[in-house]
């Protein structure tokens, strides 16, 4: 298998490999293979998993109508507030979320006025506003093997 750090500081590790559905796995880490910032090292890890199928999993298709000319970023949450994926889009366009686990997500839209791809707060002394954030008005219920498709739309 391929492996590889998926952000600049190695946060996340992508395992690259032809997984088989409904098999079992298990993954060695030696000890010391990874550091953390405060400079600690791992103890040696086993990690044992099985394989889902595609119908363990459910999708959300998301039809997102915005204004033309400005640029959005589309966050899909989950319970926890936490961003499981993050788009730029900058015109209406249907973006399809794969392979999600069943429960309840929610979905935000951040108008990015400056282009620099994060939510600014903006700046009390020189009069800006924060970034306009705009949350869809209900929280979508997903379970294994569906496919949730909604509109969301910011269109005035």
């Amino acid at each position: 298998p391929r492996c590889y750090f998926m952000d600049s500081i190695h946060r996340k590790w992508i395992i690259d490999y032809e997984w088989k559905y409904n098999r079992t796995y298990e993954i060695h880490c030696l000890d010391s293979v990874f550091v953390s910032s405060m400079e600690t090292y791992n103890d040696t890890l086993v990690l044992q998993f099985i394989s889902k199928t595609p119908k363990d999993y459910g999708e959300i298709k998301i039809n997102y109508e915005v204004q033309e000319g400005k640029t959005y970023i589309a966050q899909l949450l989950n319970d926890k507030d936490e961003i499981i994926q993050e788009n730029i889009i900058q015109k209406s366009k249907e973006i399809h979320y794969v392979y999600l686990i069943s429960g309840k997500y929610r979905l935000r839209l951040i108008e990015d006025e400056n282009q620099n791809n994060r939510w600014d707060t903006g700046s009390y002394i020189n009069r800006i506003q924060a970034e306009k954030i705009y949350y869809f008005s209900k929280t979508i219920d997903l379970q294994a093997n569906w496919t949730i498709e909604e509109v969301f739309s910011i269109n005035p």
